[in-house]
């Protein structure tokens, strides 16, 4: 049927019969309009931008956030202009005015200056409880503002939704201090005994901490998460610093900037129980700060500590503790890092898995030697296992030593440690220097391999290419460094492996030695030397840390020829890739 401008026929038919129901239709789509128009006033639905009311005035946008309903009295507030809260969308404020809660008793809430109206600046924040407010713990409500912002040219309004979450307690930007529980969540056992829910502590979104995050003294019987209030509008913190606490669970937190106002991004002293998950330390290069790691455990009581899924980028080190015990690292990544990926002195009974450290870089000022992984000197440690560990040159620009277990003085101890899966592709000679052993070990199924990828260019002259190396040095300089049993396996070198001293390993024939030339058939790809020192620094750089894996793993592929007679094989992966376990 063609199209005209002239309803059909029957239509018309049909609405001259019955006028009624024109009219009907008609009043229930004014209804519906309606009622989406105060549904959205009163902070439900989506709702739009708010339009300034002269060229040159604030934009400003609604937005709704969470707050915790255990919030104490004058907190959990930040910044009105802070970008990510997101209100303030372009133009510059001299001055603020936030009306009473519209929804929501309005006796909840404090507002900041007199009667909500205040300059431009740090005093300029979103509500915050009320001592009513945080008595009522915000009665599980909906809160809604009514903001307006303006300056010489004119003025903009937009809505402020506040939901109140059960079992939780918000920190804002801080006015003053409130690291201790009664400024943020007042008592941890009315708190807990609160409901059987799992709680929170929140960061509220758009929340400026340039000194971090500091609980000190909180401990619970059960754990507590921190975690952003709103996961897609994080507010990135310089630190965040645990001491004298237990049982708190650190949940996708962003910890960065480049002040670097601690010796750390994620720190832990005297605490039990701690948990890291999913959180990130540093994003650029403004990041790297002498000294300063990704995660430092330091000092005494330490114990029970989870590292999951957790990743750094452009810190002076990944991870370094010392008198830390039961520690278990699962799927941390660091990249871009100068001194060590991880350094570990007088700890028991670590578990490090599913850990790559890739991208060593050059810092100013500094030409001292890097470690992937470093055993300290003077240092006693006992039962470490390190288990599917990759330390990758990729793109950097120093090289770095692969894992050095000490200066193997008398006073070094290292005692039952295991390695099962390891891969170091890297240029320095040194793949793994063992100190003297005081109980039965085991290394096995580990790819050593020389690939100068990347830039030496700038490197220091210890650590530019070379053609020696990687290779194994067991050390022992006094007799009572060695006991026990030390056995090595099914693993590819392509220099060399040696005992010095009164050390007495046992080299296993299914432990592969190249002498520095690589047999036709030994890897499955083809020299993995030339297929990964082919690739230009550049597009190192672009590749993503899964994207870096991958490549290696694919070059690291073992051939026939490392095949043993019982069938397995020899080096850190089976053919298909999957990691070698023996």
């Amino acid at each position: 049927m063609a199209l005209t401008s002239n309803p059909p026929a029957r239509a018309v038919t049909l609405l001259r019969r019955r006028p009624w129901t024109f009219a009907a239709a008609v009043l229930a789509i004014l209804v519906l309009v309606f009622a989406v128009g105060a549904y959205a006033q009163l902070g439900g639905g989506a709702q739009p931008a708010a339009q300034p009311s002269a060229p040159g005035s604030p934009v400003l946008a609604n937005v709704t956030y969470s707050i915790g309903a255990w919030t104490q009295e004058n907190r959990g507030g930040v910044r009105l202009s802070s970008p990510t809260l997101g209100l303030l969308k372009s133009g510059d404020v001299t001055g603020w005015t936030v009306s009473e809660a519209t929804r929501g008793p309005a006796n909840h809430w404090n507002r900041a200056g007199a009667n909500g109206v205040v300059a431009e600046g740090p005093a300029a924040l979103t509500p915050q409880p009320s001592g009513a407010g945080a008595a009522a713990h915000l009665s599980g409500k909906t809160y809604v503002f009514k903001v307006t912002a303006q300056n010489a040219r004119g003025a903009s309004s937009a809505l402020i939704t506040v939901l109140a979450e059960a079992d939780a307690a918000s920190m804002g930007t801080p006015s003053n201090v409130d690291n201790y529980p009664g400024a943020v969540l007042g008592s941890i056992e009315a708190f807990q005994a609160s409901s059987p829910n799992p709680k929170s502590i929140l960061i509220s979104r758009g929340a400026d901490r340039p000194n971090g995050v500091v609980l000190a003294g909180f401990k619970f019987a059960k754990d507590v998460t921190l975690r952003d209030a709103d996961p897609h509008h994080p507010s990135v913190v310089d630190n965040v610093y645990l001491a004298n606490s237990s049982h708190i669970r650190v949940s996708g937190i962003i910890a960065d900037s480049p002040a670097a106002k601690a010796l750390f991004r994620f720190g832990v002293i005297s605490s039990s129980d701690i948990t890291f998950e999913n959180c990130q330390a540093g994003r650029t290069p403004a990041s790297l700060h002498r000294d300063t790691y990704g995660f430092r455990l330091d000092g005494t009581k330490i114990s029970n500590i989870t590292i999951r899924n957790c990743t750094v980028l452009w810190q002076y080190g990944g991870l370094t503790a010392d008198a830390a015990t039961h520690v278990t690292v699962k799927g941390l990544r660091v990249r871009w890092w100068h001194q060590r990926g991880i350094q570990l002195g007088n700890v028991s009974d670590w578990l490090l898995e599913d850990v790559v450290l890739m991208s060593p870089r050059t810092a100013p000022g500094d030409q001292s030697h890097l470690d992937f992984i470093q055993f300290g000197d003077f240092a006693n440690l006992s039962r470490i296992t390190l288990r599917r560990v990759m330390m990758l040159t990729a793109d950097a620009d120093q090289g770095g030593q692969g894992l050095f277990a000490g200066r193997n003085d008398p006073t070094d101890r290292l005692t039952d440690f295991e390695i099962d899966g390891l891969a170091y592709g890297g240029w320095t000679p040194h793949g793994l220097a063992l100190n003297g052993n005081g109980g039965s070990s085991r290394i096995h199924n580990i790819t050593l391999l020389k690939t100068n990828t990347g830039d030496a260019t700038n490197a220091p002259s210890i650590a530019r290419f070379s053609s020696r190396g990687p290779w194994i040095r067991v050390v022992a300089k006094e007799p009572g460094n060695w006991s026990g049993e030390q056995v090595w396996d099914h693993g590819v070198i392509f220099d060399d492996a040696q005992a010095e001293g009164f050390a007495k390993p046992q080299f296993q024939d299914s432990l592969k030695q190249f002498n520095r030339e690589i047999p036709r058939g030994a890897f499955l790809n083809g020299d993995p030397r030339r297929k990964l020192e082919s690739i230009p620094f550049a597009a190192w750089e672009a590749m993503t840390i899964d994207q870096v894996i991958d490549t290696y793993r694919t070059a690291f592929l073992p051939g026939p020829k490392l095949q043993n007679r019982d069938g397995s094989y020899s080096g850190a992966f089976k053919p298909n890739g999957d990691w070698n376990d023996q």
